[in-house]
């Protein structure tokens, strides 16, 4: 079933989004599909819509190309990591053809049953996507972000593991860029990172698009990124997002900084 799963994932990267055989959705989708993306707005049910999105992203990025990171299953539930690349020769989100390379990462949890994928959850960096196009904030040189929703991060080192204590929110603007430029100047100087979000009041879907974008690239460099003491509304999310089956999530920063030290013991 495992190798069946990802045979039928892996069509649709391959023909359905860098072939452009849109028929191949008919077959792989369910048509009680649903797609879960929080930067997509409207309903997202059945094939349809699914081609409606391909067609959205191919017409504004005409070479569009999948490239699957990496790929694992457990019982129905099959994950990918993935990065699109392309030129942007078509408008999108309103902004005309720029002729600028983009490439983002993300990640999509895919239910199956019976052959077909029946709900995708995806998460990715839009905010990452708005910058190249030159059409987001530019990157902040701090953490700390003005205004009553304000990002503030402080951090201690034990045992080569860095905590980060954030607080306020991660949202689709300034914060959100300098969060990823703060934690992936901190991966310079450690691989083991815990990102502590017990103040963190909210999350918008450009803020979970950089964390996981962070937490991406860290295992793409051999490091790990773990979230410990979330608070009500950013456990909320991950657990909608279904991303706390993917991140490594610990009641209490302590487990997870324990987390390193019982790996570093195994191996």
């Amino acid at each position: 079933m495992s190798t069946k799963n990802k045979h039928i994932v892996r069509r649709i990267y391959e023909e359905v989004w860098n072939e452009r055989k849109l028929d191949v959705v008919d077959e792989l989708i369910s048509p009680s599909h649903a797609l879960h993306d929080p930067n997509v707005s409207g309903s997202q049910i059945g094939p349809d819509a699914y081609k409606q999105q391909v067609a959205r992203f191919t017409t504004a990025f005409p070479d569009l190309h999948f490239a699957i990171e990496d790929i694992f299953s457990e019982k129905d539930k099959l994950v990918v990591s993935w990065m699109i690349s392309g030129t942007h020769k078509g408008e999108y989100e309103g902004i005309p053809p720029t002729d600028k390379k983009i490439s983002v990462d993300g990640i999509t949890i895919n239910y199956l049953a019976n052959g077909k994928i029946l709900d995708s959850y995806v998460s990715w960096d839009a905010l990452g996507l708005m910058r190249q196009l030159g059409h987001a904030p530019p990157l902040g040189k701090t953490i700390v972000a003005g205004g009553s929703h304000g990002l503030k991060a402080n951090t201690i080192s034990t045992d080569g593991v860095i905590v980060v204590y954030l607080s306020g929110a991660i949202l689709f603007r300034e914060a959100s860029a300098s969060l990823r430029m703060f934690v992936k100047d901190l991966l310079n100087k450690s691989r083991h990172i815990v990102l502590d979000l017990g103040e963190v009041t909210h999350i918008d879907s450009g803020g979970l698009g950089s964390l996981v974008a962070l937490y991406v690239s860290a295992r793409r460099s051999g490091g790990n990124i773990k979230f410990a003491n979330l608070g009500t509304h950013a456990n909320e999310v991950v657990r909608i997002t279904k991303l706390v089956t993917v991140f490594e999530v610990f009641d209490k920063t302590e487990d997870a900084i324990a987390s390193f030290k019982r790996a570093a013991t195994a191996s």
